[in-house]
């Protein structure tokens, strides 16, 4: 049977599990304000987050949801978009340990602090994502098609290139159109010491707009 296990989001990029509590975070792009909610895992079944009652801190709609889990952080909406990321469990980056980083589309990395603040650590232009690998390490994405590995230098948090990806803007024709995926080809994606470190797979399509180059995918 199909099961709703969390409610009340409006907009949520992106959402992520804390490997070692199994709490889920999640940065939910508002109607009035972007927000960072944290949700213990004895809470995730029934949450409700509150949209479209709530925007943030700010009523929406006036209704009173059940199970209501408030968000940790707030600031107002604009092109400043909030991007979900992961709490530290990278063992390379002590200095941040158990802390949540996430992004803000314009602006780069920051730390929500423990009195629902946040700190910018890191400038990074059209944040798009951030990844964990199998043993921790953390990533972030842009748009400009960068990928860096989140690093310490001293009690800071550096941006280590690993190299770059080709965005993916095309994965198949418009809806309607007859033309399907005809094959995919996959090719090594080497980091900055020339180690392998996944594929890049590309989809070429039918319709004029797409191209090789356009429709490629990171996959690690």
């Amino acid at each position: 049977a199909q099961e709703v296990v969390v409610s009340g989001l409006r907009n949520p990029y992106r959402w992520s599990f804390d490997r070692q509590t199994g709490d889920l975070w999640v940065g939910d792009v508002g109607g009035l304000q972007e927000e960072i909610t944290h949700v213990p895992r004895r809470r995730i079944a029934g949450a409700n987050l509150g949209w479209p009652c709530i925007s943030g801190t700010l009523i929406q709609s006036g209704c009173t949801p059940a199970n209501y889990v408030a968000p940790v952080h707030t600031y107002p909406s604009s092109s400043d978009v909030v991007i979900g990321g992961y709490v530290v469990r990278d063992p390379s980056l002590p200095a941040f340990a158990g802390r949540y980083l996430f992004g803000r589309f314009d602006s780069g990395i920051f730390q929500l602090e423990r009195n629902g603040g946040a700190t910018a650590k890191a400038s990074l232009a059209q944040v798009s994502g951030f990844g964990e690998d199998g043993t921790g390490r953390l990533y972030v994405t842009s748009l400009s098609g960068s990928v860096h590995r989140l690093t310490q230098r001293g009690a800071g948090l550096r941006l280590t290139s690993i190299g770059e990806f080709d965005q993916p803007l095309v994965f198949a024709d418009d809806p309607g159109a007859t033309e399907r995926l005809n094959h995919v080809r996959l090719s090594p994606w080497r980091d900055a010491d020339g180690n392998i470190a996944g594929v890049i797979s590309r989809f070429p399509v039918g319709h004029s707009q797409s191209s090789e180059a356009r429709a490629g995918r990171l996959r690690t």
